[in-house]
């Protein structure tokens, strides 16, 4: 997939529930449609990078094509994240990622004792990147 630079905006279009916690950002549709070109596999997973911070850089999916041409609408987070602020330049690119097979956690505090379903717990903030 090319390259795309575009403007970052804070996305208002997140739900108050998700906008803390999940990893998908807001395309134009110029972008659906040159991805339905490629005849590529869904689930679309892009890498995003601060052209101004090589070291800046993280992944994302897609929520929806409805942007204004030239931008891209991101969480609060994951702005943060790439240390831009709003109107700042992104370069987005295709990636593929493997799979997770594993994943070992380690509570923080000992109030994790004190939860009922832990697996409940950690499973759930975890969803919307599975469903992907």
């Amino acid at each position: 997939m090319s390259r795309t630079v575009a403007k970052v905006h804070l996305s208002r279009s997140h739900s108050e529930s998700s906008v803390l916690t999940d990893p998908s950002v807001i395309l134009p549709p110029s972008a659906l449609a040159h991805l339905t070109q490629l005849d590529l596999e869904s689930p679309w997973v892009f890498k995003l990078r601060n052209p101004g911070n090589p070291a800046a850089s993280t992944h994302a999916g897609v929520l929806e094509f409805i942007a204004d041409e030239g931008c891209v609408h991101l969480p609060y987070w994951m702005m943060k994240t790439l240390r831009l602020n709003e109107g700042d330049p992104i370069r987005i690119t295709g990636a593929e990622l493997p799979k997770g097979k594993f994943v070992k956690l380690q509570a923080q505090t000992t109030h994790f004792l004190e939860i009922s379903d832990h697996k409940a717990v950690c499973v759930f903030p975890m969803l919307p990147c599975s469903r992907r």
